[in-house]
């Protein structure tokens, strides 16, 4: 029996057998003729106006060269005295007043030279008396820098030599001084200290004979490193009353979502270190996280580590933390100011925050592994008496935060530079560096930040870690 099986052809070869380049029209049956429709240009209806006012577009303000001179005030009872045409303003001081001042106000490039945003402020005591007098200055912010961080400025002390060598490094020592900032205004207000006139030595005045209160183009550069003189600056801190942006990454992120769910990325890329002598072998690797700036806001400092973006190289640290002063008594100003022993501790599989037993002094971390805490002092560090911390876990191992040279060495080798450091107000009875003398002024310098410089195992064998200090970016 024979079979013939028949298949339709495919749609590609009957495609392929179409003449190309033809439009079908039905055969016989021609198109009947049409008439235009008429029809108008459209033009666009009137939009409705808008129910709320529309802004300008932005433009940014024309920069204001700030008056540089100088100008000699005598101080009445009652309201602060404009220094002539300079945007400082002098009052009386609450005890010993100054009765007449000299104010003189230095170009920016002084000030720059001398490592603040800003003109720096001279004041001088014309009257010739043996005693320190003190005066209230109030300066404009918003005339001498801009109001771009006035929120967050604070007032500091520079030696007399800024004014004629900035440029050195012994001149460009930063005092602060107890001030407080209106964020609306942008003036920044302080009593400072005016030397006795007793301490001058002899040099030329900037003011010409005659100029009396009139301002003057300011000449003092060169003759106004009388001993005498007290120079202020402008500088930013790291919280104001907009906002902090302080270097901190303990940010709220940190206690976000754990597991699958996250929907985050992670990458760590390991270094490749040089074997170990003795004790145990160091790993290094960097790692990368793309959910760490989610917690991130505004109000928080968004700069990327020197590593770039999301990454991150941290051994170990100890921090503690602070409140701002204008939430402990002193109004507007942008300092910050004890708030209590506490820490956090950032050490691989030990971390968590630190809780002092106030009667023993003992700390332990939160949910306690057995790690032995002790908080030290004595170190040749920047921090208030040599504050430094040692951490021994269970297996024995001891890490040293802030130690800054060698555990037991004479401070002879190079420092790490591991404590980083900031002002801190005391303005309560109890804080740590209250000073009834000098009330809500009192402050030192205190550690904000130990970082783990040493670790040494139950062999005595030691790995040190030294750092370098980042330029401000």
């Amino acid at each position: 029996m024979t079979m013939t099986m028949l298949a339709a052809p495919s749609a590609e070869a009957l495609a392929a057998r179409r003449p190309h380049g033809k439009v079908w029209a039905p055969p016989k049956t021609p198109l009947a003729s049409q008439k235009s429709v008429k029809g108008k240009d459209l033009k666009p209806g009137k939009l409705d106006a808008p129910k709320f006012p529309v802004p300008g577009d932005w433009k940014p303000a024309t920069p204001t060269a700030v008056p540089t001179g100088s100008a000699t005030v005598a101080l009445p009872d009652g309201n602060a005295v404009q220094a002539g045409k300079l945007p400082v303003k002098v009052a009386k001081g609450e005890q010993k007043s100054a009765r007449s001042v000299k104010v003189e106000v230095a170009p920016g490039d002084k000030g720059k030279a001398a490592g603040v945003a800003g003109p720096v402020v001279a004041l001088t005591d014309t009257d010739a008396s043996t005693e320190d007098h003190s005066v209230k200055v109030a300066l404009d912010l918003k005339a001498l820098q801009g109001a771009g961080w006035a929120d967050r400025a604070r007032l500091v002390e520079l030696p007399v030599c800024a004014l004629t060598t900035p440029e050195k490094a012994e001149c460009q020592t930063q005092k602060p001084v107890a001030s407080s900032v209106d964020p609306k205004t942008g003036v920044l207000t302080a009593q400072v200290t005016l030397p006795a006139a007793s301490d001058r030595t002899a040099t030329k005045s900037s003011l010409p004979d005659g100029a009396g209160g009139k301002t003057v183009q300011a000449g003092f550069v060169q003759a106004a490193a009388a001993p005498s003189a007290t120079v202020l600056a402008a500088a930013s801190s790291s919280d104001g009353a907009m906002g902090g942006y302080s270097a901190s990454p303990l940010s709220p992120s940190m206690a976000w979502g754990a597991g699958s769910n996250v929907g985050n990325f992670t990458y760590s890329y390991p270094i490749q270190t040089p074997a170990s002598i003795a004790g145990a072998e160091q790993t290094v690797s960097l790692s990368y996280d793309s959910s760490s700036v989610d917690g991130r806001t505004s109000a928080q400092n968004a700069q990327a580590s020197w590593i770039g973006e999301g990454w991150d190289f941290q051994p170990g640290f100890i921090e503690r933390s602070y409140r701002g002063c204008d939430k402990d008594g002193i109004t507007n100003s942008g300092d910050q100011c004890w708030a209590g022993q506490n820490a956090s501790l950032n050490l691989g599989g030990h971390s968590g925050t630190l809780v002092r037993d106030d009667a023993t002094g003992v700390w332990r971390i939160q949910g306690d592994d057995g790690s032995k805490v002790e908080q030290l002092t004595g170190a040749a560090n920047e921090a208030k008496n040599g504050e430094f911390w040692r951490v021994t876990t269970s297996d024995g191992v001891q890490y040293y935060f802030g130690q800054n040279h060698l555990p037991g060495g004479n401070h002879g080798d190079p420092a790490t530079n591991s404590v980083e450091y900031m002002p801190v107000y005391s303005p309560k009875s109890g804080d740590d560096c209250y000073d009834s003398a000098k009330g809500n002024a009192s402050w030192c310098q205190e550690g904000w930040r130990w970082n783990l410089d040493y670790v040494v195992d139950p062999h005595q064998n030691l790995v040190a870690a030294g750092r370098t200090t980042a330029a401000a970016r």
